[in-house]
């Protein structure tokens, strides 16, 4: 059934009002209705990153729209193999070389490790593995993570 992300409006706004950043988790299955609810996400509530976001492989002017707004994919190998998101190795190869083609800006995720049973690294290994990813786009995928976090990985310095 096709959620309404309309409905979240006002919450979106107070949490952006308030210095949050606005991730949403959308568009890691549903087929046809998954890819409206998730151009749904890009054009009412434009969060700065969405969680899984991998059925914008299948939509060129999706992929447009999120490289446009400049919102970062938290992608999830294992979790969309292990959920069947994604059928296979082949099926995740062709979601990265989509996203690198339209130059979609996504980083890795694990989705839960200790539920996946993973990690980071394994992640990246995994996706190096498979050649869904060269090293350098590996490289690039994590810097762009660090780039879309919400905190700082520096510590903060006292007032005063």
């Amino acid at each position: 059934m096709r959620y309404d992300y309309t409905q979240i409006v006002d919450h979106v706004e107070t949490a952006r009002e308030a210095g949050l950043g606005v991730t949403i988790h959308v568009g890691e299955e549903g087929g046809a209705w998954g890819v409206e609810e998730l151009g749904e996400v890009v054009e009412v509530l434009r969060p700065d990153r969405i969680g899984h976001g991998i059925l914008a492989a299948q939509d060129p002017e999706l992929m447009t729209a999120l490289r446009e707004a400049e919102i970062t994919l938290e992608i999830c190998p294992t979790s969309n193999l292990l959920t069947k998101a994604l059928a296979d190795e082949e099926e995740v190869r062709a979601v990265f070389r989509a996203f690198l083609e339209h130059r979609v800006p996504f980083t890795i995720a694990t989705d839960g490790p200790e539920m996946m049973r993973t990690h980071l690294r394994d992640e990246f290994e995994l996706l190096l593995r498979i050649e869904a990813l060269g090293p350098d786009e590996a490289e690039a995928a994590n810097e762009r993570g660090h780039a879309a976090a919400f905190r700082s990985l520096r510590p903060a310095v006292p007032a005063g």
